[in-house]
């Protein structure tokens, strides 16, 4: 990737006839020789049909849509929100060789075997504001611990589910919570 990153640079400023030159194979290696500042370290992979999901272009194009449509529906930013349920395994990752300027980064990550995760669920809306999360943790009930010796505001929703994911009960109960906090800041009439 160092390799490509160089060559793309090559390339972007070359202006003579002919192709573009290239780094050598032996470039990054030696690159990462002359900055000590620069540190080889393993890192989690992204899941590749998400990054490919990831397309300027058609993101560009559906916002246009979609700013247009508010602009004729008189739908003001702060009564716009995004939803967005992340996942965190625990102990869950593999190895990737990264390169970072943080030298103490840890260099390992957890067992691939522990399949527990916990769920957040978080709101944001269009001018920013940041309404309280619901966090679901695996499980049946809830533990007096989570709310007596954690650091978790007491305006967080803390749900549980078999899983660690979201389901059909958690997300009424969420609905409700989010009209409670959303309500309390909205300006336009949807």
């Amino acid at each position: 990737m160092v390799t490509s990153c160089a060559n793309a640079i090559l390339a972007y400023g070359h202006t003579s006839s002919g192709p573009a030159p290239l780094v050598g194979d032996h470039w990054a290696p030696r690159f990462l020789d002359r900055h000590p500042e620069y540190h080889l370290r393993k890192q989690q992979t992204i899941d590749s049909d998400r990054k490919n999901a990831h397309q300027p272009d058609n993101i560009r194009i559906w916002f246009d849509k979609y700013n247009t449509g508010c602009e004729q529906q008189n739908i003001q930013p702060g009564d716009q929100y995004n939803f967005n349920e992340t996942e965190f395994h625990i102990g869950v990752g593999c190895d990737q060789w990264i390169i970072t300027r943080e030298p103490s980064w840890p260099c390992f990550l957890g067992s691939t075997t522990n399949k527990k995760l916990v769920s957040v669920c978080e709101t944001i809306s269009g001018d920013g504001a940041i309404l309280p999360p619901m966090i679901i943790v695996p499980g049946f009930i809830h533990q007096e611990a989570w709310y007596t010796t954690t650091s978790v505001p007491d305006n967080y929703l803390l749900g549980t589910s078999e899983s660690g994911y979201n389901n059909n009960g958690l997300t009424m109960k969420w609905l409700v919570y989010f009209e409670r906090f959303s309500a309390k800041r909205q300006t336009g009439s949807y």
